[in-house]
């Protein structure tokens, strides 16, 4: 998570503790969101008009935009970490993101969710940089306008039937944002709000859906000069886990856990497997 950091499209940590002393409390504190997730969302009333959809990702782009020009990637976009907050969209859950110092230091293991990671975080492959949030924004863009699920927006990439039924110009975005290879995708969350924001005026032109404020990009712009020239220690980045925005502990394929996290549960699982076989072969054999 990002501690202290306010932007309108970021739910950042107002505080937190994190601890492993079993007399201390862990706790984050956090602004309340009464909105609920876009995957809540998307589970009570189905796919977004594309509209809306597109606005969306362009608040979470340019939260994105911030992060990433503070050096932090969050590795884990996908429709259960963005906020509708008053009609905005506001990202959160900055559990796994790093920040490029921690990145260079650290072991690199698998991250992110099913569907929503890019290859260099599926199968631990590459360093991840901002192209790796937006190839994520790019699946859950789809996954938006859609309502269908991760196991088809990890090879929409590839898939005319997957996309048949998007607007073509949403679905040259989706396939630049999701290339698999990230020299071929957008390389920063600008470049991806200068194309959404174009076909955002065409749909509403063509449908008098709500346009955007005229000075959106200058907007953007703004917000993003601001942050550019000021930097992030990498101490306020937690290495762990503790809750998702619900109060609920994740579940491992919807929420994403790290492979490290995965091999070690599954471990406990077998042992006490075998334990449990070899007591009842003692019972028997007595």
């Amino acid at each position: 998570m990002v501690s202290g950091l306010q932007h309108p499209n970021i739910l950042a940590a107002r505080d937190f503790n994190i601890t492993s002393d079993p007399d201390d409390v862990s706790f984050i504190i956090m602004d309340l969101v009464e909105g609920g997730s876009v995957r809540d969302r998307l589970s009570c009333d189905g796919p977004l008009k594309p509209t809306e959809a597109i606005a969306l990702c362009l608040d979470v782009l340019s939260g994105l935009a911030v992060i990433h020009a503070l050096g932090v990637v969050h590795r884990d976009v996908k429709p259960g970490n963005i906020l509708i907050d008053k009609g905005c969209g506001r990202i959160t859950d900055f559990g796994i993101a790093r920040h490029d110092l921690v990145e260079a230091r650290g072991k690199r293991v698998r991250m992110g969710t099913r569907g929503y990671a890019a290859p260099e975080l599926r199968f631990a492959t590459g360093e991840a940089t901002p192209s790796t949030d937006l190839y994520a924004l790019g699946a859950t863009l789809y996954a938006m306008i859609t309502g269908r699920g991760p196991s088809e927006i990890s090879v929409a990439h590839a898939s005319a039937e997957c996309l048949k039924d998007v607007d073509p110009r949403i679905r040259l975005v989706i396939l630049r944002a999701m290339a698999l290879n990230p020299a071929d995708r957008y390389q920063n969350a600008r470049e991806m709000a200068v194309d959404l924001v174009d076909v955002h005026g065409m749909l509403c032109a063509e449908t008098d859906g709500r346009a955007l404020p005229s000075d959106w990009m200058h907007s953007f712009d703004r917000q993003l000069g601001m942050w550019s020239t000021r930097t992030i220690e990498p101490s306020l980045m937690p290495v762990q886990r503790i809750m998702s925005p619900s109060g609920n502990t994740p579940d491992p394929v919807e929420e994403g856990y790290d492979g490290t996290t995965f091999v070690m549960v599954l471990g406990a699982i077998v042992l006490t497997a075998v334990t449990l076989i070899a007591g009842v072969g003692l019972l028997i054999g007595g």
